[in-house]
């Protein structure tokens, strides 16, 4: 039982790594998506709706490119904890822009 828990907990951090690897590409070559400009208020949107520590968390991680141990440190959080606040929050976001219609 214990392999396949370990199996499954591996495929979900490897599907994590990828949406994040995506997004860092997205967010370094906005010029080569051509929507750029239409897709930033509906971020902007959903960055606004989600609550301040998630917002200070994606930011930090994505638009300040720190690693989830400085995040952690400058939310008060271990590297873990950081990590699952990243995680979460990017599920928000994802939802919210997947009711708005966007997806990736």
């Amino acid at each position: 039982m214990r392999p396949l828990r370990a199996n499954r907990t591996e495929q979900r951090r490897k599907a994590r790594e990828q949406e994040a690897n995506s997004m860092n590409e997205l967010l370094r070559n906005p010029a080569s998506e051509p929507a750029w400009d239409d897709l930033l208020p509906v971020l902007d949107e959903a960055m606004h709706r989600l609550g301040e520590k998630d917002r200070v968390a994606v930011l930090l991680r994505y638009f300040q490119n720190q690693s989830l141990k400085e995040v952690g440190a400058r939310l008060g959080l271990s590297e873990n904890a950081a990590r699952m606040r990243v995680e979460r929050a990017l599920e928000k976001l994802r939802a919210q822009l997947a009711r708005k219609g966007v997806t990736s």
